[in-house]
C-alpha cells in the first residue's frame, strides 16, 4: 500500500466537489514546493525561534548530509517570510543577534495543528508519485495580478477532474459568459484560464487543441479618420486600409478582422495594378498594422486566445491528480481522519533522514529556480510564443507573454539576447519599425523568419 492510501479515500467525481478559494490560496502559497513543506516540518521538530543563520544551519542538518541540493542561507528564511508566515503557520519574532536583535521565525499553534498535517498529506502524495511534483501541479507562487497564477491552474485541473466529459473548452471554465465575450471580465478570465492551460500543457499534465482561425486578429475602430502622413507612409496598402475603413463606416461597423481587411486591400490592388505579389501585400499590410503612426485609430484585440480551445487531462496522470485533489477536498473540509493521518506521516518524515533527503532531491530535480533552465529550452519557448502571434511583436509584449505563459521570471535582457541568437541562426527575423509619435525612433519587432 502506498503512503497516499493512508490519507485518502474516494471523494467522488462530481461537479459539487468544490474547494474554497481560501484553501486553494493556502495550498498554492505554501504547498507548491516540497522544500517549503520540509521547512515547516523542521520548525515543528523543535519549536524555537531562529534567525536567518541559525535557521539555515539547522535546516541543512535536518535535510541530511547526502542531499544533492544545499539551499542557500536566504531560502529557508524566504519560505517563512513569503509563504509560511502569510498563512499563519510561522510568526516573526525578534531573536538575539550580536549586541542587539534580528528578525527570526517560530512555528505557531496553527502551524503545529493544521500546517504539519497538510504538509504530511502533500508529502505523502509526492513520495507516492515520483513522476510528478507539487511544483508541477501548482507552479510558482509569484504573480503581479490580483490573483495568483497557480489558482487558475488548480481551477483548470479541478474542472477537468470533476467533469464527466472527455474534454472541456476554455469557455466551459469561464464564469463570466453571461456578461458577453466582449466584456472586460470575460476577456480577463479568458486570458487567465488560457494561460493556465498553456502552463499545464508545458508541464505535460494536459493536452490542448487550440482552435485559432488564421488571421483572426480583431481590431476595434476608434477613429475612421486618416492622419497627416508623409508621402512615403501613404503607400497603396495604407490607402487601401483607409478605403476599407470608409466602407466599415458606411456599414456602421466598429470593428473588423485582419483577414477581412487583407481580402479587401488585395482585391482593390489587384483591380488597380493587375498582377500583384500577394505575399508582399500581406507583409506590407502586417507592417502597416504594427506601426502605430500610420493607423493610430485602430486598437488590436487579443487574437491568440479563443474560448473554443479544447483541453483534456493526460490520461496517465489522471489517477495521480484525482488522488491529490481528493486529499485537497479533505483538507478543505477539515476532515479529522485526514488531519490525524497527516500528522502521523509528518512525524514519520521528521524521524527519517532518508525520506527528507529523497523529498529535497525531488524538489531540486523539479525546481527551475534551483537548477536553472537550459538555454535551448528557453529559446524553444520563445519560438512557441512567436508561432502563436499574428505578425511582428516587440520585445516588451513578447517578454510579458513569455512570463505569463510559462510562469517564469526572466529579464528583458535575457529575452533580447536569445532573440538575437535566433535571428543569427535565421530562425526569426528582426524588423525595424518607427513606433514613437515623432516617427524618428526605430524599434525592434520580431517574427518567425518565413520571408528571408
Amino acid at each position: 500500500m502506498s503512503e497516499l492510501n493512508l490519507l485518502t479515500a474516494e471523494v467522488g467525481n462530481s461537479p459539487e466537489s468544490i474547494v474554497t478559494l481560501e484553501t486553494i490560496d493556502m495550498l498554492v502559497g505554501m504547498g507548491n514546493h516540497e522544500a517549503k513543506l520540509l521547512a515547516l516540518l523542521y520548525f515543528g521538530s523543535h519549536g524555537i525561534s531562529e534567525g536567518r543563520a541559525a535557521m539555515h544551519e539547522g535546516f541543512l542538518k535536518f535535510i541530511g548530509k547526502d542531499a544533492k541540493w544545499k539551499p542557500a542561507e536566504s531560502i529557508p528564511f524566504a519560505y517563512c517570510e513569503k509563504s509560511l508566515a502569510p498563512y499563519g503557520h510561522v510568526v516573526e519574532e525578534a531573536v538575539p543577534y550580536q549586541s542587539g536583535f534580528a528578525r527570526g521565525y517560530k512555528i505557531t499553534d496553527k502551524g503545529l495543528g493544521v500546517g504539519t498535517a497538510i504538509a504530511g498529506q502533500l508529502l505523502a502524495w509526492s513520495l507516492s508519485y515520483p513522476e510528478l511534483s507539487l511544483q508541477t501541479i501548482f507552479g510558482p507562487t509569484r504573480s503581479s495580478g490580483q490573483t495568483r497564477a497557480p489558482q487558475h491552474r488548480v481551477r483548470v485541473l479541478m474542472d477537468l477532474i470533476t467533469t464527466n466529459k472527455e474534454h472541456l473548452s476554455v469557455n466551459d471554465m469561464i464564469d463570466e459568459k453571461e456578461e458577453g465575450s466582449r466584456s472586460e471580465a470575460y476577456r480577463k478570465n479568458l486570458i487567465n484560464i488560457d494561460s493556465a492551460c498553456g502552463a499545464l500543457e508545458q508541464a505535460g499534465l494536459v493536452e490542448v487543441d487550440r482552435v485559432v482561425v488564421a488571421n483572426n486578429t480583431r481590431y476595434t475602430i476608434r477613429s475612421y479618420d486618416k492622419p497627416e502622413l508623409s508621402r512615403s507612409e501613404l503607400s497603396d496598402v495604407v490607402n487601401g486600409v483607409y478605403e476599407f475603413l470608409a466602407t466599415c463606416k458606411q456599414q456602421g461597423l466598429d470593428g473588423f478582422t485582419y483577414a477581412d481587411c487583407l481580402a479587401f486591400v488585395t482585391e482593390r490592388l489587384r483591380h488597380k495594378l493587375g498582377n500583384i505579389d500577394e505575399a508582399q501585400i500581406r507583409d506590407r499590410l502586417t507592417r502597416a498594422f504594427t506601426g502605430a503612426t500610420v493607423l493610430p485609430g485602430l486598437e488590436r484585440q487579443d487574437a491568440s486566445r479563443t474560448g473554443n480551445t479544447e483541453v483534456r487531462l493526460v490520461s496517465e496522470y489522471r489517477a495521480a491528480l484525482q488522488a491529490l485533489f481528493d486529499t485537497v477536498l479533505k483538507i478543505d473540509g477539515h476532515d479529522p481522519m485526514a488531519l490525524a493521518t497527516g500528522h502521523a506521516f509528518s512525524r514519520k518524515v521528521q524521524s527519517s533522514e532518508a525520506m527528507r533527503t529523497a523529498l529535497l532531491d525531488k524538489a531540486y530535480a523539479f525546481s527551475k529556480q534551483a537548477k536553472g533552465q537550459p538555454r535551448e529550452a528557453t529559446k524553444q519557448q520563445l519560438m512557441q510564443i512567436l508561432n502563436n502571434v499574428d505578425g511582428p511583436i516587440n520585445l516588451s509584449d513578447l517578454h510579458a507573454r513569455y512570463e505569463n505563459a510559462f510562469e517564469r521570471k526572466v529579464t528583458p535582457h535575457l529575452v533580447r539576447t536569445y532573440l538575437g541568437e535566433l535571428a543569427a541562426d535565421r530562425v526569426i527575423r528582426v524588423i525595424k519599425i518607427r513606433g514613437d509619435a515623432t516617427r524618428t525612433q526605430l524599434h525592434n519587432f520580431y517574427e518567425i523568419g518565413h520571408n528571408f
